[in-house]
C-alpha cells in the first residue's frame, strides 16, 4: 500500500502548480486554468497522506504482534524511529533548506533550525511521523484504553489546524492510531467485501465533493471567528474538519480493501515488481520533491513543454529520476542507513 500512495503523492505534486498548491512558476497566470488538471492535484492527495499514516500504525500494530514476548522500551523504539524519520528528515532537510529556501536578506539562525527540526519543505511529514508514534506510545504506556485515546484523537481532528501550529502530529495521530486498531481487532477481513468497497467508495466520492468545494472558505471563516468570536464560524470549521476525517478514512478503507481483494486473488507476496517497489517507495519520496522543484522553479525546462504535456513530463521525469537515486543510494552504506 506505501508504494500507491506514495505514487498518488508524487502524481499530486506533478500538477500542484495548477492547483495553486504550489506557487505559479508563469507570469501568465490564465495559461494554469485547466480544471481537470486543477482537480488533479486535491484528488491525489486528498486522503493520502493520512493514509500513510494510518498504514504505519497498521503495520507497527503487526510488528508488535510478531514481536510479542519480547521486551522492547519505549526508548529503544524512539531509537530506532529517530534512525528511519528524523535522522533522513534532517540532513536531507538541511540539504532542501540550502538549495531551495535559504535567503540571505531572511535568514536566522533561529528560522534556520526551525525549518530543518520541522521537515523542510515535504520531510515535514517525517517528524510529524514521528510524533504520532510518540504520542501514541506514550497513552498506551500510561495505560489508557483504546476507546478514550480513539475519542481523544478523534476530537482533536475537528478541531481548527491553527490550534495545532507546529504539532501537526495531534491532527494525524488518530490515523496511526485507527491504523492500529483496525489490525487489532481485525476489522479489515471484511473490507475487501464488495458491498464495504462500494459504501466506501460512495463516501469517499460524496465527501471529496463536499470538501474541495468548502475548502476555500475556512481561512475566511477561521478569521471571522477570531476577530469576531463567531462561533458558527467555528463550527463551520469543525464540520468541514469532520467531513474531510470521513473522507480520508473512508478514501484509506476503500484502497486498503482493494489491496486486499486483490492479495486473495493473486499471490503477489514474492513478486519482484511488488518487492521492488517496496524496496525504493521511501527514497522516492525522500527525492521526488528534490526533482520536482529543480525543473520548475530552477530551469527553464518547463518552458519548453507544452502546458498540455507538462505535468506528464514532470511526472515521467521525476520518477524516473527518483527510482534511480533511490537505487543508487541502497547500494551504498550510507544510502541503506539513511532510506534502506
Amino acid at each position: 500500500m506505501r508504494p500507491i500512495l506514495i505514487l498518488c503523492i508524487v502524481i499530486g505534486h506533478s500538477f500542484a502548480i495548477f492547483s495553486g498548491a504550489w506557487p505559479n512558476p508563469f507570469e501568465d497566470k490564465t495559461v494554469l486554468g485547466s480544471p481537470i488538471y486543477s482537480s488533479v492535484n486535491p484528488l491525489f492527495i486528498s486522503f493520502q497522506l493520512a493514509g500513510f499514516v494510518f498504514i504505519s500504525g497498521y503495520v507497527n500494530s503487526y510488528i508488535n504482534y510478531c514481536s510479542r514476548g519480547k521486551n522492547q522500551s519505549l526508548l529503544k523504539l524512539l531509537f530506532k524511529k529517530t534512525k528511519r524519520l528524523l535522522v533522513p528528515a534532517w540532513l536531507f532537510g538541511a540539504v532542501y533548506y540550502v538549495l531551495f529556501l535559504y535567503d540571505l536578506d531572511t535568514f536566522t539562525i533561529k528560522s534556520c533550525l526551525l525549518e530543518i527540526f520541522l521537515g523542510a519543505g515535504h520531510l515535514w511529514f517525517l517528524p510529524m511521523l514521528f510524533g504520532c508514534i510518540l504520542l501514541v506510545q506514550i497513552c498506551e504506556s500510561c495505560r489508557i484504553r483504546p476507546r478514550y485515546i480513539l475519542i481523544a484523537l478523534f476530537l482533536i481532528v475537528l478541531l481548527p489546524s491553527q490550534f495545532v501550529a507546529y504539532t501537526q502530529f495531534l491532527h494525524y495521530a488518530f490515523y496511526f492510531y485507527l491504523g492500529q486498531i483496525v489490525w487489532q481487532k481485525r476489522f479489515d477481513i471484511n473490507l475487501k467485501n464488495k458491498a464495504f468497497l462500494c459504501v466506501n467508495l460512495a463516501v469517499y466520492v460524496l465527501t471529496f465533493v463536499l470538501y474541495d468545494s468548502q475548502k476555500a472558505d475556512m481561512l475566511h471563516c477561521w478569521n471571522s471567528f477570531v476577530s469576531h468570536m463567531d462561533w458558527a464560524s467555528f463550527m463551520s470549521i469543525v464540520l468541514v474538519d469532520f467531513i474531510k476525517m470521513l473522507m480520508c478514512v473512508s478514501g484509506i478503507l476503500f484502497l486498503l480493501g482493494v489491496i486486499l481483494w486483490i492479495l486473495s486473488k493473486l499471490n503477489l507476496q514474492k513478486n519482484r515488481i511488488v518487492e521492488f517497489s517496496n524496496k525504493v517507495c521511501y527514497g522516492v519520496y525522500i527525492f521526488h520533491q528534490f526533482i520536482l522543484w529543480y525543473l520548475v522553479y530552477h530551469t527553464s525546462l518547463i518552458y519548453n513543454v507544452g502546458i498540455t504535456e507538462l505535468p506528464f513530463f514532470l511526472l515521467s521525469v521525476t520518477l524516473v529520476v527518483s527510482v534511480v537515486l533511490a537505487q543508487m543510494s541502497l547500494k551504498t552504506r550510507v544510502g541503506r542507513f539513511l532510506i534502506g
